[in-house]
């Protein structure tokens, strides 16, 4: 049995239309919310969605984009006006029905786009699907608006062995990890670009997820890594694009581990777990532990030398669970846990021969 779910302005609206479908098979549920029908939909996945073109925002036409990531949505207006013209000349290619709405004209744009099979499948893996969906959607809407491919008839430069990402960090209530974008062959984005692409994924996240943080983004220089390959491994979902002359991939990987800061005895400086502060790797900021025995602080590892796993696990057994960084170098701090995160999980990546 396909199933539909119904989006009118109001439960009362085209009973008939409604009784018709349910006789002729189809399980219909009915909502005349926009965000409960995105819930709905992420978490029964029903084969269509009809929807009154009273039920979409003049100004958040993304909300409709959220929708058509997920399921077919069709349209339909039960009046001709000039709210509908525009709906529908803005969102061009989408199946919309004009009055008069009869039951037979529902069945039939029905069966018509159960022929075409033109509903969206987002893929997704190994995170609560609701929050991948919604952000997958609303990440692909973000690059839609953003990327403008040139019109040269050239092939545009993919993406394959990279040594320089761009990254910044997502944090909200239910949901925490990393937007990371290749493009082209070490390509660089342009800081007014990516800020216009975290401004528009602050819009649309924010009706979604609370205590939204978007963190400044940051270029990275990594080991080489084939990032499309990668990205498919272990990220919980990656949108393409093409921008100007050359391919942008995004791709984000969750993360929970939040590093709490907390207080320092020493004023100019703050506390952090001393898990956030990767072995083996060159810290571009002083690491200071404290001796509460002397009362003192002790520089242990200066800016541009290494802070061993081997010293790391040494505090750890004799107690230590935190050091002491300055104010002013939180940033470098937030650079170093992005790229270790990178490039631990690149390391872990094994392509295949």
């Amino acid at each position: 049995m396909k199933s539909i779910l119904f989006l009118k302005k109001t439960s009362q609206q085209l009973p008939d239309i409604e009784r018709y479908l349910e006789s002729r098979g189809f399980k219909i549920t009915v909502m005349t919310e926009i965000r409960e029908a995105i819930q709905f939909i992420t978490d029964q996945r029903p084969d269509f969605a009809l929807m009154s073109t009273d039920l979409i925002p003049q100004r958040s036409l993304w909300l409709f984009g959220v929708l058509h990531q997920l399921t077919q949505v069709i349209l339909f207006a039960d009046r001709i006006s000039a709210k509908n013209l525009a709906v529908s000349i803005e969102l061009k290619g989408t199946y919309l029905l004009e009055p008069p709405l009869t039951p037979l004209g529902f069945e039939q744009i029905l069966r018509r786009v159960e022929r075409e099979n033109r509903k969206h499948v987002v893929e997704v893996s190994h995170l609560d699907k609701t929050h991948v969906w919604i952000m997958s959607a609303l990440a692909d809407l973000a690059l839609k608006a953003l990327c403008k491919p040139t019109s040269s008839g050239t092939p545009a430069e993919v993406v394959s062995r990279v040594t320089k990402v761009t990254c910044f960090r997502m944090q909200t209530t239910k949901l925490a990890g990393y937007f990371i974008l290749a493009y082209g062959q070490n390509r660089k984005l342009e800081n007014s670009w990516m800020s216009k692409l975290q401004d528009q994924l602050k819009q649309f996240l924010a009706s979604f997820e609370d205590n939204l943080v978007i963190e400044d983004s940051d270029e990275l220089i990594i080991e080489e890594v084939q990032f499309n390959e990668w990205s498919r491994d272990q990220a919980n979902f990656i949108r393409q694009a093409t921008h100007e002359e050359a391919e942008l991939v995004l791709a984000f990987f969750k993360d929970p581990t939040q590093m709490q800061i907390q207080p320092s005895l020493q004023n100019d400086c703050v506390e952090v777990g001393i898990e956030h502060i990767q072995g083996d790797r060159v810290v571009n900021f002083d690491v200071y532990i404290y001796l509460p025995q002397n009362a003192r602080f002790v520089l242990y590892t200066p800016r541009g030398s290494t802070f061993y796993e081997d010293q790391k696990k040494k505090l750890v057994n004799d107690g230590v669970r935190s050091v002491h960084i300055h104010k002013r170098s939180l940033d470098e701090v937030r650079r170093h846990r992005a790229r270790s995160f990178i490039e631990n999980s690149a390391a872990s990546f094994h392509p295949s021969l």
